[in-house]
């Protein structure tokens, strides 16, 4: 498994079954290197109307061909001391602050008042952004 930049990490494949993600992520060790075994051996789930061939879902659910739900998952990384929503909030801020309300509610699904709540509460301040695509200014005078 490659190193990322900034010891400590490394690169796990994240493509999704849907096609949505592409390349590898920055993902803390030992972690990466779990997810790592987990892309590259599966895992199954032997039981009445389990499909034979292997699931394409990195977590794959009680459901054939359905992945595990968002709570599920949440659920059993509790289990194991691990809260994931204090970092998905933290993640989610900071996203908030880099992007646009309306691309954060297009990347994310979200409605587009939960979006501009998440990028007023970040900090965000994109009221000029169309303005500024729009009519671009230059800063050397000699263009």
């Amino acid at each position: 498994m490659p190193a990322a930049e900034g010891g400590g990490y490394g690169a796990a494949g994240c493509d999704g079954a849907d096609g949505a993600g592409r390349g590898d992520a920055a993902v803390p060790e030992p972690l990466a290197g779990l997810l790592t075994e987990l892309i590259d051996t599966g895992r199954r789930y032997i039981g009445i109307g389990t499909p034979t061939a292997p699931s394409p879902w990195l977590f794959p659910g009680h459901l054939p061909g359905r992945p595990l739900t968002p709570s599920r998952l949440g659920e059993r990384l509790r289990t194991v001391g691990l809260r994931a929503l204090p970092a998905r909030r933290a993640t989610l801020l900071q996203l908030a602050a880099e992007v646009p309300a309306a691309i954060l509610a297009d990347l994310l699904h979200l409605s587009a008042g939960t979006a501009t709540h998440w990028t007023r509460d970040a900090g965000g301040d994109w009221a000029r952004y169309a303005a500024s695509i729009a009519y671009p200014t230059t800063t050397n005078p000699d263009e």
